[in-house]
């Protein structure tokens, strides 16, 4: 970890320079294949196409799922912050225990370029660990990319002194890299619906819209909430009772929607604007936005006229290729499936990459996926990427 003011200090100026000038760069020849980025064993490796091997980028061992920026240039992530590792071993936790949970952890933003991370946000100075909740500390969520490319948004779960489970402040957050500076946009929240054993940061997501969370409140009712850059809510909007696989920002044709992948009931497109929902009438694809050759997009199984899963479908346009994978990602795949301008990489007993000449297992990535109750396991990020409705 980079513990040198003077060094972090430098590396901010480059990413500051560096968004200045080129934020959404064009491609070229040499960065037209992007590296792919991983979690494994809590660090971050890389894998280049080409190579046999898996590279390591960090050696900590509490780090979480990279997030790729916009320009694909940066990953942005949060680890658990070094004063939790303590206690919690102190107290018999193992390295897959302290990774199930949202304890509290630090921001980090690493230039895939000098591949040196540099930290955003810590933990006050008087942070501890005397009850059943940490106090005077912080937990963040994964982090989130404006469109432009420029700011990192998070949720925190805020710890006082004498923390209890229902007096917890929850907040948004902003960093700007080109300032350099950290802004509470939602000081508060709406609380959600917690537990001591399964404490969760409330996952944020940005697109064209603005910023979408949903908080589940007394189970089983969710509501949607998204708010502008200044954080002024937008639109809130019920999700009811129904259980749903994942939301997504997606477009549907040059409209951008959160889509809601329910459990039992028809997909949905919300309009952020309104709140209004409408049928998807059609599924989730992913695509890379440096190169719209590949994709991955979704299909479901029926059992009846009820939903009974998903099937994954990757596909190769150049050939119009069209394949089943073996990736069984239900809840939480977002980040154990992703695409770039040469193949489709995914997540089961190892890393697969898949293309029109066949699938390759990364070396060296073997159970890289510590159970899916893990919701880190796998974290890959490979160039950027988008989800639209496919027909």
């Amino acid at each position: 970890m980079i513990t040198s003011r003077s060094l972090r200090y430098a590396v901010s100026c480059l990413l500051s320079l560096l968004l200045l000038t080129s934020v959404t760069p064009r491609l070229t020849r040499a960065d037209a294949a992007p590296c792919l980025v991983m979690l494994k064993d809590g660090d971050l490796w890389m894998w280049c196409d080409g190579s046999e091997d898996i590279q390591q980028l960090t050696q900590y061992g509490h780090h979480r799922r990279p997030v790729m920026s916009p320009n694909g240039a940066y990953i942005a992530f949060n680890s658990i912050a070094p004063e939790t590792v303590t206690a919690l071993t102190a107290l018999g936790y193992s390295a897959t225990d302290i990774s199930l949970d949202d304890w509290p952890s630090n921001m980090w933003v690493m230039s895939l370029i000098d591949r040196q991370p540099v930290q955003i946000a810590a933990q006050p100075a008087e942070i501890g660990f005397a009850g059943a909740l940490p106090n005077n500390a912080v937990s963040r969520s994964n982090p989130t990319w404006s469109p432009d490319g420029q700011t990192i948004a998070w949720t925190e779960i805020v710890f006082d002194q004498n923390p209890a489970l229902d007096s917890l402040t929850y907040r948004l957050v902003t960093y700007n890299l080109v300032t350099n500076t950290t802004q509470v946009i939602v000081p508060d929240l709406p609380k959600p619906y917690q537990k001591e054993e399964t404490l969760r940061a409330i996952r944020v997501l940005w697109g064209a819209g603005g910023l979408a969370l949903v908080i589940s409140h007394e189970p089983p009712m969710r509501e949607l909430y998204i708010f502008d850059p200044n954080g002024q809510q937008i639109v809130m909007a019920s999700l009811g009772r129904e259980n749903f696989y994942d939301f997504l920002w997606m477009n549907d044709g040059d409209r951008a929607y959160v889509g809601i992948m329910y459990f039992a009931k028809p997909w949905e497109l919300v309009d952020p604007a309104t709140g209004q929902a409408q049928p998807m009438n059609g599924t989730p694809e992913m695509y890379s936005t440096q190169g719209d050759n590949y994709a991955t997009f979704i299909t479901i199984k029926m059992n009846g006229a009820q939903i009974a899963g998903l099937e994954w479908q990757a596909a190769e346009k150049s050939i119009s290729k069209v394949a089943p994978i073996d990736f069984h990602g239900e809840t939480n795949f977002a980040h154990r499936i992703t695409v770039s301008p040469v193949g489709v990489a995914f997540v089961s007993d190892a890393v697969y990459v898949w293309r029109e000449s066949g699938v390759k297992r990364i070396k060296n990535t073997e159970n890289i996926a510590r159970g899916w109750e893990d919701t880190e396991a796998g974290g890959l990020a490979w160039g950027t990427t988008a989800w639209r409705v496919r027909r």
